[in-house]
Parts: C-alpha cells; structure tokens; sequence
C-alpha cells in the first residue's frame, strides 16, 4: 500500500475536481486504510464504535484485504433492516433516537454531487449516487439503500435479477398517493 500511496502522491493531477467523473474503488480503498491508520482499528471496528454500535446494529461483516484492510470499496454485509437504519439516519440528517450520530453538514455535503459529469440527471457524492434531490448507495446485485427525500421514504433492496428502475416505475407513484391522502401529523 505505501508504495501504491506514493505513486498517487507523485502523480499530477489530470483535471480539476468535480469536472470528470471516473468511479474510483482503489480511491475508496484507499480511505479505508487511511482511516485505519489513522484511528488504530479497522474500518469495521470505527463503524462498529461509531455508527453500528449507536444505531443498534449487531451483525455486520466487513471483509477485509491480505493486509488487514476492511474493502473500503463495499463487500460490507447488514441484514436488510439494518441498511435500512443507514438510510434512515441520512433521511435524518445524521440525527438518529435525539443523537446527531453524523454531523449534519457532512451528510447533506454527501449527498450532493460533487461530480456532475456522470450524467444528465445524476452525480455521485461521498459514496452515494445523486439524483433530483433522492439518493442511493449501490452494491452488487441491485442491493440498494435508496432514500428517496422527497417522499419521506427509504427503500432497501436486497436480491438479485430485478430491475430496479421497473420497480421505482410503479413504486414511486404509490409512495406519492400515499404522501398526498396522509395528511395527518408523522407519528415519532
């Protein structure tokens, strides 16, 4: 790692930041062992001090690299309940049971896209993709945690060999019917 970490040092920089758009999962990977390195334990044991543990989440795998490194790329394992907690503290701007858990600065800065060259309608943030105000964490076989803001409404998806636009297709409408014929006061 310290020779790949040198070699991106040494590099200069091909284009100013947020004008093009490359996914990059080494970058991510990167951070996690920078994160490592800096507090003392592995990304999965920060998260499980941090954010895990705060929001109850009890099983969690995070797989890690030959040099101890947890995947800061994904291959990061939650029951579908508790990804759906993720989702819900960003809906909440980091504040989870009265706790600002996240800094609420930090989650709104994630969720805005920092690349806009992506595509028309979409960006990517700190490791959300972005689009009209909603947003989503994607892994592999459509496991999705998508918050979508502006129907008060988070959305995990967990299987495999759908497809998810066609679910939003009908999905969206119906969160929208709902949203309109509910106008009672949010139950805490």
């Amino acid at each position: 790692h310290a020779d790949y970490v040198q070699a991106a040092l040494d590099r200069p920089m091909v284009s100013e930041p947020g004008t093009e758009y490359c996914y990059d999962s080494p970058g991510m990977h990167l951070l996690s062992a920078i994160l490592q390195k800096t507090t003392g334990m592995t990304t999965l044991d920060f998260a499980r001090q941090n954010l895990f543990g705060p929001l109850g989440i009890k099983e969690a795998i995070w797989e890690s690299d030959p040099q101890g490194y947890s995947h800061g790329w994904g291959d990061l394992h939650l029951l579908p309940e508790d990804a759906a907690k993720i989702g819900f503290l960003w809906l909440h701007r980091g504040m989870w049971d009265g706790q600002q858990i996240v800094p609420e600065a930090w989650v709104l800065d994630s969720v805005k896209a920092h690349s806009k060259s992506v595509g028309p309608d979409y960006g990517y943030g700190y490791g959300w993709w972005v689009s009209m105000g909603d947003y989503y964490a994607s892994g592999r076989a459509d496991k999705k945690i998508r918050v979508m803001a502006s129907l008060n409404t988070v959305v995990v998806t967990t299987g495999a060999g759908f497809d998810y636009p066609e679910i939003e297709s009908w999905l969206t409408p119906i969160l929208l019917q709902l949203k309109l014929r509910d106008k009672r006061p949010a139950n805490p």
